[in-house]
């Protein structure tokens, strides 16, 4: 009789398998851990906002608006040197190291921090009186003394990134959010609420949770060993002065058009527009949530280009699935929404949130692109895109907002939504190209 021999699969196989299914399930855990966190601080947050929104006058509400996007326009640079280059370089150069890098970087930004503050304050004297004292100079005046507790929160959630830390970094936006919203609420009940009062809280509940992360993550503050805040500041400056140059241009594609609202408009205008603008934050703070966790994967795997690609193929999907969902949400009940949301403020201009959705789902593809260019390592790409979408978006908004008013604020951000995400997705694929 012949022997008969059979194929059997590799011994292996059933092990792979188990492997594969371990790691998304890992996944799926780090995702819903990651989106939690950001769902607390950034739910919190919109809640400040719909309750601001709610119990300050539109004029009120405008100030607080513009002194926030005029906050983040400042913090560019603190975002360019600190926060980016952590979450690309932390995984890459320090993976081992990462108490003394963490130690090392909050050595090394005080110095960052300081002059922030510094030009707040400037900008609380300067600009202030230019729309009312009482409005955007109190809101600025009470930034300049929240910032410092406000950037080391986010700097410490970003470490807890790079940990793994996600259990306690929802820890602390969990009481971040209860230590935010029960001030607020206290603060409206005393009467006494206001945009310096909302950023002042904003800063006590930062430096809390901040104070709690500090002592979970335990840095090595005063530590031998390498990275020193030399090696670190030079390691974050040769990937940050591309991000630095870029100060000012992803503020103008996202925040220019409060500041052109309260030019051509007014200050009633910029609360109105913030009150659309709110309802898309639940969306943008999961794609936030969601950029976190996977920047520093796209950083670590972008060495094989086959798996890089397939990893922001999935970012762009899950992006417009999100955006799209979020669209005909806003669709089909934009007006109760607005109605619930507001109280029955605002609703003159509710019929423009649809129109505003169709932007945010036009933009939803930068995101991976974006992404994808930063885990290449090519913040020259980022900084060309980032220029060239900056400049159509000011444009577009100068003239929409100058001749239509609110009307045409909202379509400006579709026509820059499409061309920012054009010229992104060029730039990316010609750097792929090149790999």
């Amino acid at each position: 009789m012949a022997t008969e021999f059979v194929s059997l699969p590799p011994v292996n196989a059933p092990l792979a398998r188990i492997r594969r299914c371990a790691s998304w399930i890992s996944w799926f855990g780090k995702s819903t851990l990651s989106v939690m966190d950001q769902g607390l601080v950034s739910g919190s947050n919109f809640l400040l906002n719909v309750m601001l929104a709610r119990w300050l006058s539109p004029e009120q509400y405008g100030a607080y608006a513009l002194g926030f996007s005029i906050f983040l326009l400042m913090t560019a640079v603190y975002q360019s040197l600190v926060l980016e280059p952590m979450a690309v370089l932390g995984p890459i150069l320090f993976p081992d190291r990462l108490k003394c890098y963490l130690g090392a970087l909050l050595r090394g930004q005080s110095m960052v921090v300081f002059v922030l503050v510094g030009i707040l304050a400037g900008a609380a004297i300067v600009i202030g009186p230019l729309y009312g004292k009482a409005t955007l100079g109190d809101a600025l005046a009470g930034l300049a003394l929240a910032a410092p507790a406000i950037l080391l929160f986010w700097l410490v959630r970003g470490a807890c990134y790079l940990r793994a830390s996600l259990v306690v970094a929802v820890q602390g936006a969990g009481l971040y959010s209860g230590l935010l919203l029960g001030g607020i609420a206290l603060v409206h009940h005393l009467r006494t609420l206001n945009g310096f009062m909302a950023f002042l809280i904003m800063g006590a509940a930062s430096a809390v949770v901040s104070a709690h992360l500090l002592r979970m993550l335990a840095p090595e503050w005063r530590t031998k060993g390498n990275p020193g805040p030399w090696e670190v500041a030079c390691e974050h400056w040769r990937f940050g002065r591309w991000e630095l140059a870029r100060t000012g241009l992803d503020w103008a594609g996202e925040n220019i058009s409060y500041a052109l609202t309260a030019a051509f408009l007014g200050m009633r205008e910029v609360g109105e527009l913030k009150a659309i603008i709110t309802l898309f934050l639940p969306l943008s703070h999961v794609l936030t949530a969601l950029r976190r966790l996977i920047l520093p994967h796209l950083s670590s795997v972008s060495r094989g280009l086959g798996g890089f690609r397939t990893s922001v193929n999935r970012v762009h999907l899950l992006a417009f699935a999100l955006g799209t969902t979020n669209y005909l949400v806003l669709l089909l009940f934009g007006d109760t929404v607005f109605r619930l949301v507001y109280g029955g403020k605002f609703m003159e201009v509710a019929w423009l949130l649809p129109w505003a959705a169709i932007a945010q789902v036009i933009a939803t593809p930068i995101n991976g692109f974006d992404m994808g260019l930063r885990a290449l390592r090519s913040p020259a790409m980022v900084f060309t895109a980032s220029a060239a979408g900056a400049t159509a978006s000011t444009g577009l908004y100068m003239i929409g907002t100058r001749l239509y008013g609110l009307p045409g604020t909202i379509a400006a951000s579709i026509g820059a939504g499409a061309i920012y995400t054009t010229i992104t997705a060029f730039f990316y694929y010609r750097r792929i190209a090149r790999s």
